[in-house]
Formats: C-alpha cells, structure tokens, sequence
C-alpha cells in the first residue's frame, strides 16, 4: 500500500540569498553546491539533488528506532542544487514541474488524524479560521534566495477530489496549497510529490507530528506558530488520533528518495537516496490473529456462500506499539469444501489489464467476473473500507495460474484504492483450496471480512460429509523473517443436514448411492435403424458416479461397418469415428454446468472387440481445463450376440477441479448406426452402476419394440455333398442359408439330413471340452468343419472352426466359432429322428445375415457316412425355421450330389 502525498507549488515565488536558505535537522544549512557559469549549458539545466535527510524522533529530539512505534515527529529535509548565472544564484534546472520523495517503506499515515479544516477556511488566509485541533505538523519552505525560510502550520484539510486525505498551508511566499495523500497496494510506503510551474523552488523541511494531539506541540501549533518559526504561546488541542506509525518490519532498511523535475528538462528525474537503518525492536510487537471461516449453509453436497474473517487488533499511538502487520497469508479450507463447477457458469475473467494492479484508479474488472466482497476495517481511516473480489482471467494475471482472485476496495469517500493479487492453489489429488496472499502492504488491518457469493451457482460447495470441518491459515507478520515460522490458526464449522434431510453421512461411504437411470430407443420399430439413449442421474448429497456396466436387450447392436476406428494414442478422434454424443452436468445446486463432447468408435479395449472414446471439452466460464477422455468396451455376448456397455470411471479431478458429475447422458445417434431386435418380447436395459465410493447400484429398466410381425420370414437353404457317392463313402457336405434382406433373423433353425447318412463315429477323433471351449484351446483334432458368415453389420465375414463339443447328451454337441470383428458361437445339437440325423441350432442370435456357409469335410475325417448309392435315389433334406418374431418357415430341400458331373466327366475321357 503507497500513501502520496503532494505539495503544489505555484507560480510567482521570490528568489533570495544563499545564507537565507532553509534549515534543516540541527539547525545548519543545507547551502547545495554552487557552479559558477556564465551561460546554463544543458548540463547545468538538469536537476540535481544537494540534500536529503529524513529522520524520525522521540519527544527528547533523539532518533527513534523501535518498529511499530508511534514517533514524537517524522522530518525530511530536502534542498536543490544551484548554479551561479551573471552573479545571481538560482536553483540548477530552473522552474520545478514536480518533485518526488520516496518515504521509507512501512511508514503509514491515518487518513482520519484530525477534525479538518475546510478549503475555504485555509485561502481565507485569516489567523484562527482553521482549528488548531487540525494542526498535523509544520512545513519550512525557502524559494531562491533573497527571503529568510517561512515556517507555516500544516493542516489537515477537507479532501479535495475525493483524495484519501489533503493537508494545507499557507506563507508569505506561496499561495494555498495541498498535500494530497492516496493510498494505494504497493509497497506500503509514502511518496510525497510537490508539483508546480515557475517556481524557484529551492528547500524545504515538512515535519508531520506522529500524535498531533501531543502536549509537545502545544507551542508550535496552529495559530501558536510564527512565521520564523517561534512560539506565540500554546494551542492544546483535546484531539488524540494518531498520525504517523513505524514500520513493523525490521529486516528492511528505512530509504528516503527525492526526485527532481524542471522545466528545462523534463523527465530527468535525477535522484538521490537517504538511507537509515532498519527499525528494531520487532520481536516486542505482537501478532494474535484469529480466524473463522464458515459457510452459509449446514446442507452437505450444496453450493455455499463462504464467509471468511480475520481480525488482528491495533495497538498504537502514545507508548503502545502497534500490532505487526501482516505480511503473508496461506488458508487452507476444509477438505471436500471445493470448487463447484456449477459457478463458472456465466463467468468471466478478469484480465490483468482490466485489473491493473499498478495503477491507481479503480479496477476495471467485469461485473460477470465478481465472485464475492471484501471488507477492511483499519485504524486509517474512520469506516470500513468496502470492496469486491474478482476472478482472476486464468493464465491471464500475475501469477500465470488458472485460478486467482483479486481484492479490490475503491471507497469514494476516502479515495483509497487498493487492489491485492491472491493466489488460489487446487491439490491435483484432492482438489483442495489454499488461497494464498503474499508481501501484502505494510498497513496496519484491524479486520478483514471476505464473503464469496453463494446461491445456486456459487463458486465453492460444501463437503459430502456430515460433521466438524476444518480450515486452517497460516499467517506470516512483517515483524517476522520471511523463512521464519508461521503463525497456526484453525476455525472449524459443522455440517448437520442432507441435501434430502435423510441420514447425514459421517464419511462419503455411507452417503447413499442411488442413481437414477433411464434408456430406451427414439425409434421403437423392429429391425430398424434407431438411436439409444442413455441418462444417469446422481442427486446431491449421494456417493459420485463411477463405472458403468449396462447390459443391452439381445438384438440391440451396432452396425460397424464403413466407420473408421479412433486410434487411442492418435490425440483427437476424426470425425468420421463419431457415433454420438454424450452431455454432462456438473456441479452441486439445481443448475450444475453442462459439458458436452462426442462418442467415437474404437479398438479392442479390456479383452471386448470394440470399444468408445468419449472426448468432453471441459469448458466453462473463462476456463479450459483440457478434454476429459474415457473409455468404454463394448463386448458382445458370443452364445446371444447380447451387447454389454462397459465404461471407466470417469476422471474425478482434473486440474485440481473435482468434475462433480450429476448426470451423464450418452446418445449413440450415427445415422444406421444402433439396429433394433426383430423380437418384440419384452425385454429390458439391466446392470449396475457403481459409486466412486465403491458401492454399486443395481439398475433395469423395461425394454420393448413393435412391429415385429411385419417383417417377413423365408430363408432359403442349399445343401450339397461332394465325393464319392456309393456306400460306406464319406462325402463332404456344404449348407448354405441365404435370409431375405429386411427379413427378422433367424431364432431357431433345424435341418435333418437325408436318410441315406450316417453318423461315422469311428471318425471321431476328439470332443472339445466345455471348459477349454471357454478357454479358446480346443485341440486341433476337435475341429471337424469350417464355417463363414457375412452381415450387413460388419465390414468383414466371420469365420471359424466348427468343433465337437461335451455336451449334456449322449452325443457331443457341433459348435460354430465364427471371428472377426467380433466373436459369436452357435451350439447345435445332434441327435436323431426317425433314423436320421437331425442338426438343431436352438437359440441363435437375434443378428441380421446375408449368408452363412458352413463345410464338413469327407474321406477320412468326414463325420457322414453313406448307408446307400446316393446317385440311385432323389435326396431330400427337410428344414425347419422359427424367426425372432414368431413366424415359422418349412422346406424340404434337394440335396445336390456330383452324379451327373462325374459322368460327363467320364465321357469326356
């Protein structure tokens, strides 16, 4: 914090002797240095500084050192150098347009010292107009050279402007004029500018009375004071507020700086430093803070106002040493009371730019970008200093990090502005908060009260659990070394309601964990192209939402074919892999933020043949905290073809940011992308979903399409064997099953083979067991047929083995292991009716087919043997069809044999 003070020097003041010049400290001169110079070279025009001295003393006129003290007087002196033209001497660069002195850092000054003196009152001009009670120092000015120096009273003034304080004077040799002060954030020192234009301003000395009211004074006080600088007897005055007050720091040394500018060179500024040392003493101050910091409401889980106080005392004035000022502050809120996304809904930044924090004038922060107010009460001023605090725009401010505040007070009736940068650390792991202020102002704060708003989209919520809560700061005076120990202090707040006025949870494992879920279809007719929808939804005060594992109606799939794959490791998903969208909510209160991404399709995850990336901007407000990725296998069920959805749990912080889902909503939407069953039993959407917190939640909903019977239902089926045709032959046997495009699917389909077949079980090598089945090990000896399968659905056929499997019956079961994109096993049994084999696929998958081929080799590893000539009789298959919507299909095919081949064949030899 910075306190100007300016004296304005205007035109029309007398020169004079050198001798004349004014006193300083002690009683001697200060004569400058003198130039003899006919003509003023450039060199000669630019201002130089002869003397400065600053110095603070007790009542007996010796130096003061003890920090935090209040001083009897504080006195700087100060004079030109000066150049001798044509035997006349006059100050080195002519007419001053400004003269700055720096005051040692930490030096404070009230700005509400004494009953002021209006403006009117100090021109008038007449002896007594201002109060004596307004007297708050003395000020001994000489201009050139030819007039003895002018000591005068220094008034406090009736702020001009609004300025934060104004003292006045006047003398023989200057009009009016002002000392104006504001108080700014900076370093917490005074600079004191004296401006004007064709003055021969040449020294002066201003003493300001550290307790104006000091019976000390008494002499020199208002009217008491001559213009030599003598006693006219005593003015006491009943006025006891002070003025002036120590640094409170002992580890910096007390600089004083004066700057001179003048019309002839404008903007030199040359300078000079008076440096004394360091106050002592520091270790006598106190520092006793106390702290509290407390949220709106008692409802876990739910957006809060935050209440913040801290209160410090003040000591001073007379013998008492102020309390040491506060240098640094680090709070630490309690763990769970986080940042609610919801918040940064309608937020802005406030840019560095717009803040400004070196200029004086009031910030220039957006209104969307106010986040609460802030309140400081110091013995400065006589009312509390009001203010706002702002988001800082992330990246975009001092400390190049996504989150920070600012403090700002701009109170009109003082004039003060002060703004302070405060750092907002979020743990990555946790997503606690530590707002951190550091090397604040040398000011002495007798309280300071932040309020963060609260209300539906506050910026921070409250903890999920019931119970005490606590917030710890650890404050840092200036009194202290800057590596030295902090000072500890904690404030603890209890939480006593759920948000659903149910039991209130000790720890987030007993919070409940009910998820609400729905899903279902947009079209509902059988065997058409449609999308899904899927919503999870958590209520306030329940455990957050972690996986998913969800279970599709059987029938219920994706058609892959033509989309390309999302590669994991390729950074962002094309958008031709795009299959939907998915929106989120987050944050506590009823309007958490939305976030919404896509659904890309992916590889093999986690054993399943094809999974989801889903990508989510998180975006809200003024921040980008990057695109949450998660990942989702789709595996596929290889008896039923059922689709089973499982997903990761989701991030839970990113960049310090709890995500805080409330709801998550996936629609695989991709035109001709989710395909509708042709079975229109009721079925239903079934799994669990389970809590961040490790609890899971069962979940089902009703599942159920229409239409099914206007679907049509005729598969047709070529069967042939090939080899040779007599008895004991083993011929080889190709089935080929051509559905009707847009036909259901096939549910159940029998086949009984001629009865001129045979089982040859002598050819049978090994039976697969169930559990090396499972395992994908069948021996090489258990396959006994190949079999491929195109869908609409899939860019490439299936295909695999077809094994003999230990089944329940007295013959081993004959199971198709078609690969590929995916992986779907069909089980049939084989047994017989009315002698003849008999092959029945009893459930197979609600999948659309183009065609399926399945071969049975011959010779000797052929499971089929003739039991007749098969060229001497006419064979007849019969075939059985049940589709998934109840429709049947009979046929008696003809199996084709080789005869007639085999004889051209011999005739053309």
């Amino acid at each position: 914090m910075q306190l100007y003070i300016g004296v304005e020097v205007p035109v029309g003041a007398v020169e004079g002797e050198i001798e004349n010049l004014a006193q300083v400290e002690g009683g001697g001169a200060l004569p400058g240095s003198v130039r003899s110079r006919n003509e003023i070279s450039q060199q000669d025009a630019a201002p130089a500084v002869d003397t400065i001295r600053g110095q603070f003393l007790d009542a007996a006129g010796g130096a003061l050192a003890q920090a935090g003290a209040t001083p009897f007087s504080y006195k700087l002196g100060f004079a030109r150098s000066v150049i001798l033209r044509g035997g006349a001497v006059e100050p080195a660069g002519g007419s001053l347009r400004e003269v700055r002195l720096g005051l040692p850092r930490g030096l404070v000054a009230a700005l509400n010292t004494a009953s002021p003196c209006s403006v009117g009152e100090l021109e008038s001009g007449s002896e007594g107009e201002c109060p004596d009670g307004a007297a708050v120092g003395t000020v001994e000015t000489a201009i050139g050279t030819a007039v003895p120096r002018i000591t005068s009273p220094l008034y406090a003034v009736s702020s001009p402007g609004g300025a934060a304080a104004a003292f006045g004077f006047r003398s023989s040799q200057l009009t009016t004029t002002f000392v104006i002060a504001e108080l700014h954030d900076r370093d917490g020192g005074i600079s004191v500018w004296i401006s004007g234009s064709g003055a021969q301003f040449r020294a002066a000395r201003i003493t300001l009375w550290g307790e104006p009211a000091d019976p000390g004074h008494d002499r020199v006080r208002g009217k008491c004071l001559s213009p030599e600088g003598n006693s006219r007897g005593s003015c006491p005055t009943a006025h006891t507020d002070s003025l002036l007050r120590l640094p409170t720091s002992c580890d910096l040394p007390r600089e004083s700086t004066v700057a001179f500018d003048t019309e002839l060179a404008p903007g030199s500024y040359n300078s000079a430093t008076s440096t004394t040392p360091a106050p002592t003493g520091c270790d006598a101050l106190r520092f006793e803070p106390t702290i509290s910091v407390d949220p709106s409401t008692m409802v876990t889980d739910s957006p809060t106002a935050i209440a913040a106080r801290f209160s410090f005392g003040q000591g001073g004035g007379g013998e008492t040493l102020s309390t040491a000022d506060l240098r640094r502050l680090s709070v630490t809120l309690p763990a769970g009371l986080a940042v609610n996304p919801a918040g940064a809904s309608g937020r802005v930044g406030c840019e560095e730019a717009q803040i400004d924090l070196d200029n004086p004038a009031p910030a220039g922060c957006p209104d969307e970008s106010k986040i609460g107010s802030v309140q400081i009460r110091t013995p400065l001023a006589e009312h509390p200093l009001t203010g706002s605090v702002y988001l800082a725009s992330p990246d975009d401010n001092p400390f190049s990090s996504l989150f920070a505040l600012y403090l700002v007070v701009s109170d009109e009736g003082t004039g003060v502005t002060l703004k302070l940068a405060g750092k907002v650390d979020l743990d990555p792991e946790t997503g606690g908060v530590t707002i951190v202020l550091d090397d604040l102002p040398q000011v002495p704060i007798e309280d300071v009260s932040v309020d963060l708003f609260g209300g539906e989209r506050a910026p921070l919520r409250t903890p999920l659990t019931c119970g005490a809560h606590l917030s710890i700061a650890a404050l840092r005076p200036w009194s202290a070394p800057y590596s030295g120990p902090d000072t500890i202090r904690s404030s603890v707040f209890a939480l006593s309601r759920a948000p659903d006025d149910g039991a209130c949870p000790q720890s987030p494992g007993e919070a409940p964990h009910k998820p609400s879920f729905s899903g279902g279809v947009r079209r509902a007719e059988a065997g058409s192209f449609t999308s899904l929808v899927m919503r999870i939804v958590r209520a306030d005060g329940s455990q957050g939402i972690g996986s998913a594992d969800v279970s599709l109606p059987p029938g219920l799939l994706a058609k892959l074919a033509g989309i390309p794959l999302c590669e994991p490791g390729g950074g962002w998903c094309p958008p031709a892999s795009r299959v939907g969208s998915i929106s989120t909510w987050a944050g506590a209160g009823p309007l958490p933020i939305a976030l919404t991404g896509g659904a890309y399709l992916a590889g093999p995850y986690k054993g399943a043949p094809v999974s989801l990336i889903i990508e989510v901007p998180a975006v809200a407000g003024p921040f980008d905290l990057g695109t949450v990725r998660s990942r989702v296998a789709l595996s596929v069920d290889a008896e039923t073809a059922q689709l089973r959805v499982q997903s990761d749990a989701p991030p839970t912080i990113l960049s310090g940011v709890p995500l805080d889902l409330r709801v998550v909503r996936v629609q695989l939407d991709r035109r001709d992308f989710i395909l509708n069953p042709t079975d229109c039993d009721l079925g239903k959407i079934e799994g669990r979903i389970r809590s961040l917190q490790g609890a899971e939640a069962p979940i089902s909903v009703p599942f159920q399409i229409r239409a099914c019977a206007d679907l049509g239902f005729e598969p047709e089926l070529a069967l042939r064997f090939f080899g040779p045709t007599h008895r004991s032959a083993n011929p080889k046997l190709r089935a080929v099953l051509a559905p009707r495009e847009g036909d259901a699917s096939i549910e159940r389909a029998t086949v009984v083979l001629p009865k001129t077949e045979y089982l040859e079980n002598s050819h049978i090598r090994a039976i697969c067991t169930r559990a090396r089945f499972e395992a994908r090990a069948c021996p090489a000896r258990s396959i006994y047929g190949f079999a491929k399968a195109w869908s609409p659905l899939l860019d490439r056929p299936l295909q695999g083995p077809v094994y003999l499997r230990s089944s329940t019956t007295r013959l081993p079961a004959l199971v198709v292991s078609l690969d590929g994109q995916i992986q779907v096993d069909l089980v049939g049994r084989i047994d017989s009716v009315h002698g003849r084999i008999r092959l029945a696929f009893e459930k197979v998958p609600d999948v659309p087919l183009r065609k399926f081929e399945l071969t049975m080799p011959g010779g000797r590893r052929g499971l089929l043997v003739n039991n007749a000539q098969l060229c001497r009789v006419r064979l007849r298959a019969s075939a059985s069809f049940r589709g998934h919507n109840g429709k049947s299909h009979q046929a008696r095919p003809v199996v084709r044999v080789g005869c007639g081949e085999r004889k051209r064949r011999w005739r053309a030899k």
